[in-house]
């Protein structure tokens, strides 16, 4: 997992059995394999930041910020669980 996939050209790492994923896309697999136990990782982590705290809307604006839009996207038809 990298944001900067551009220094992993696929082409070489294909022969190596190896894909690098951005991290919103490696969130998204995640969230499409198991959509209750990553927003349950994310309510946890959520809850446990305390300085600052953060309400669903503020995490999810941070996260989209980052460049996790498809997670983002994803997250917020799940927000009253996170």
């Amino acid at each position: 997992m990298t944001q900067n996939l551009k220094d992993f050209p696929e082409d070489i790492l294909e022969p190596l059995g190896v894909v690098a994923l951005s991290p919103d896309r490696f969130i998204s697999s995640l969230l499409a394999a198991d959509v209750g136990l990553v927003c349950k990782a994310v309510r946890d982590q959520r809850l446990s930041l305390t300085k600052p705290s953060h309400t669903v809307k503020t995490l999810l604006a941070t996260l989209e910020s980052l460049g996790l839009e498809e997670t983002t996207k994803t997250l917020r038809m799940y927000q009253d669980g996170l």
